[in-house]
């Protein structure tokens, strides 16, 4: 007893050492078990179908040959044999109309065919409704300038005159008839169809790179030692980058990748020849990956094409635009529209952009120009005439702007000079 008095404490944590050797064993036990699982065993096997399976070709599916047959299906016969010409079995859908003599609904099948089923008087096909006069003038075109007489009446242009189509009543740079086919106002300069539709691919360039390769020196050996000479005409300078050396054009950084030697023989003469250097590196673009071929001593071009767009508004006026680029089209007067140019397709002469800021409903943020004007030459605007003495005088019979007539709402007095 005296034994356990004096060392019970140490009795009772070599029990709870043991006890908990026996549980890290137990957990090792259990982590062991896991790892030996496979999905095999975790797999619930597949069961026995307790049916037997029909093909959907049986005839047993065959609706059309079981509604052919008929009998399934009662025969749909008239209730009333003196309207034999008609009857319903209440799933065919028909037209109906109002009798005009008892106001009860009956089938379309009875009108100028038979009398009423229900009061018995005599039926007429009804005549197709005419246009009235308004809507005949709604569409009315006098002058054939494609804008309906109303329309113009509406913003003051002259019924008779088929030239104020092609003019620019709010001067936004859209014709007065291409304004009223595309669906916005004509008289207010800041409604009108997207600049881009004045935009027309002229042509598609290459650049011509700052720089030039004058000669390679590529020795036997290893060619981390290879190198090229390198001129600029710009700058006129020589440089000489090995591979892997990083050099700027322009705004642009490329890496020295390769070096191919190069020689072709060229005759001097009937005896003689020399072996000239044709040496190729190829350069890569380190934004885009691009490569470029420089061959000595010839003229070095960008990888890819720039756009040459041109304006319509004004003919002299181009935009020379590539991948990324932004281009701003406007006026304070009628507002300013922002484009960024995404792809430039040299195949099928097509540049497509996105508009990025600018009073452009969403379906038409995004376009693309090619060589054929979206807007037709037909819908183009085109200067007014100067006014005559009779119509352009102040407090005259046409008080507006030059060979234009007046804006609704507005009054305007322009000098005749």
């Amino acid at each position: 007893m005296d034994f356990l008095k004096r060392h019970f404490e140490k009795l009772i944590l070599l029990l709870l050492l043991v006890l908990f050797a026996l549980l890290l064993l137990y957990l090792v036990n259990i982590i062991q078990s896991t790892g030996e699982v496979k999905d095999s065993d975790l797999r619930i096997p597949t069961r026995e179908a307790d049916y037997q399976t029909i093909a959907e070709t049986n005839p047993k599916f065959d609706f059309k040959a079981l509604f052919a047959d008929g009998s399934d299906w009662a025969a749909a016969t008239p209730r009333n044999q003196a309207n034999a010409g008609f009857f319903s079995d209440l799933v065919t859908v028909f037209k109906i109309v109002r009798c005009p003599h008892c106001g009860k609904l009956i089938p379309d099948f009875f009108l100028n065919k038979l009398p009423c089923p229900l009061c018995k008087k005599e039926l007429l096909k009804p005549q197709k409704p005419e246009k009235s006069a308004e809507t005949v003038l709604q569409g009315f075109d006098s002058d054939k300038d494609g804008i309906p007489d109303a329309v113009e009446e509406r913003y003051g242009l002259k019924i008779d005159d088929a030239a104020d189509g092609i003019y620019d009543l709010d001067k936004d740079g859209f014709s007065n008839v291409y304004e009223h086919l595309s669906g916005t106002d004509m008289s207010k300069p800041m409604s009108h169809p997207p600049y881009y539709e004045l935009l027309v691919l002229e042509k598609l360039q290459r650049d011509e790179l700052d720089i030039m390769l004058r000669g390679v020196v590529a020795n036997a050996g290893n060619q981390k030692f290879w190198y090229g000479n390198f001129y600029s005409p710009s700058r006129r300078k020589d440089n000489s980058y090995y591979i892997g050396d990083t050099l700027k054009v322009g705004s642009r950084e490329y890496v020295l990748r390769k070096i191919e030697p190069r020689k072709k023989a060229r005759a001097i003469g009937e005896a003689s020849s020399v072996n000239d250097d044709t040496s190729v590196v190829v350069l890569e673009d380190r934004s885009n990956g691009d490569l470029i071929k420089l061959t000595v001593n010839e003229k070095v071009f960008a990888p890819r094409s720039k756009a040459v767009l041109m304006d319509l508004r004004d003919g002299n006026k181009t935009y020379l635009v590539d991948v990324g680029a932004e281009v701003k089209l406007g006026a304070a007067i009628s507002g300013y529209e922002t484009y960024r140019i995404t792809a430039i397709d040299p195949v099928k002469m097509v540049v497509s952009g996105v508009v990025i800021d600018g009073a452009v409903k969403p379906e038409k943020r995004k376009f693309q120009v090619g060589q054929a004007p979206i807007v037709p030459e037909k819908y183009r605007v085109v200067v007014a005439p100067p006014p005559s003495a009779e119509e352009g005088m102040p407090g005259g019979a046409n008080d507006g702007l030059p060979g234009m007539p007046p804006m609704p709402g507005r009054t305007s007095r322009i000098p005749v000079r």
